[in-house]
């Protein structure tokens, strides 16, 4: 999780240039230095890794240092463009560009008093991350990984990791069912309607089996998944990747230069 100390240096130096918003998806012809030309949407920049978005669904994975100087530009941008954001006011659900987060904002619903209750996402902050949760009462597996996605989900939130949320998406037989599991094992995040849960908005994520853990960016754009190449490699993996984003992100929060910061009027 460490900011590769080359990569500070470059960073610290392109800060002084200016900036350039690249926080949402624009497409580039990144260059490796294999020679490789990809065109692509750039989604982010983690952890020394650039996340590019080839088509809908199908990401690439490119380490920073394996692109030739002009595409490294390009990846420094995001990246102080993101540190520059620091700070600012939070993006209310219901005032967001994304297609996703509109859907989610008409689509959720959270357990209260034993039912299922209409949440109210539209006035909440747009979270950076979406962990989408296929899961089932029924399933065994889904019922002992579904305490350490709790356990998780409540570490993260007390670090002051608040800009993701888990949505649960049901796989159980009946939306009784659905209310009943989230109740039993106290689930704190929300659930997509059941009768909104085969919309293609989430629907597009599903792996062939449960318990499948997939965690994309506020746009919906893939980060990372419990299915890897056609191979199952269960929801632990993406929640370790999804810490990682997390604690990534808090360190360029704190990078944001201190004359940058907001102003203290207490």
């Amino acid at each position: 999780m460490q900011i590769p100390n080359s990569l500070q240096r470059a960073l610290a130096l392109s800060l002084a240039i200016g900036l350039t918003s690249l926080l949402s998806a624009q497409k580039y012809d990144f260059e490796t230095l294999d020679g490789e030309t990809i065109k692509a949407d750039l989604i982010g920049v983690y952890n020394g890794i650039v996340f590019l978005e080839k088509k809908p669904g199908a990401t690439q994975f490119i380490n920073y240092h394996g692109l030739a100087p002009e595409s490294q530009k390009v990846a420094l941008e995001w990246i102080k463009t993101r540190i520059a954001a620091a700070g600012d006011p939070p993006v209310a659900a219901k005032d967001s560009d994304s297609k996703l987060t509109q859907f989610l904002v008409k689509s959720l619903v959270t357990n209260k008093d034993g039912k299922l209750e209409a949440y109210a996402f539209e006035d909440k902050a747009e979270p950076e991350f979406y962990a989408f949760y296929y899961s089932a009462h029924w399933c065994g597996p889904c019922r002992r990984f579904t305490p350490k996605l709790r356990a998780f989900y409540k570490a993260m939130r007390l670090l002051g990791h608040d800009n993701f949320e888990v949505v649960f998406v049901s796989s159980d037989t009946s939306e009784k069912m659905m209310q009943r599991y989230m109740e039993e094992d106290q689930m704190p995040w929300v659930g997509v309607k059941y009768s909104k849960k085969s919309n293609s908005r989430v629907s597009r994520y599903a792996g062939n089996g449960i318990p499948c853990l997939v965690v994309t960016d506020r746009h919906g754009r893939l980060l990372y998944h419990s299915y890897q190449n056609g191979e199952y490699i269960g929801p632990s993996v993406p929640l370790t990747h999804l810490e990682n984003l997390l604690n990534y992100t808090a360190k360029l929060e704190a990078m944001k230069p201190a004359n940058e910061q907001p102003e203290d009027r207490s």
